[in-house]
């Protein structure tokens, strides 16, 4: 998600193409192919969708095929109104909030992960030391 918002402010920064362009450039980039919703996003565009409905029907779809909390899908549903309704710097400024939101998120998950893992980890020697002792 981070590198497609930093394409994406990439692309808005030093190309200035149209939503529907940047979105095509965007689905078809290596970088960003392991979102599942760009290629539905663009799909729905080329049928002349308008994009802040596209993109909210694209990432609803595939709400299930990302492991995102439900703050990150907020943010990431909050770019339909962000992206082409205002001016480039507007823009820029509102997708970089959004990363500093998303960067603060992995943080905490991973914060996290790393304590979950370490009581896990003790909770799993300690099951096996009471196994042996129950089995001796």
């Amino acid at each position: 998600m981070l590198a497609f918002l930093d394409r994406l402010k990439t692309c808005l920064n030093y190309q200035n193409l149209p939503t529907d362009e940047m979105i095509e450039q965007l689905a078809d980039d290596p970088s960003c192919q392991a979102l599942p919703f760009l290629i539905p996003c663009r799909e729905l565009l080329r049928r002349s969708v308008n994009f802040p409905e596209a993109w909210k029907k694209s990432v609803l779809r595939a709400k299930d095929k990302m492991a995102l909390k439900e703050e990150d899908f907020s943010q990431l549903l909050s770019l339909a109104n962000i992206i082409g309704s205002s001016d480039t710097e507007g823009q820029l400024n509102a997708i970089s909030m959004i990363e500093e939101l998303l960067k603060c998120q992995r943080k905490e998950a991973l914060d996290f992960k790393e304590k979950k893992g370490r009581l896990y980890r003790s909770l799993g020697a300690l099951m096996g030391a009471g196994m042996v002792i129950i089995l001796l």
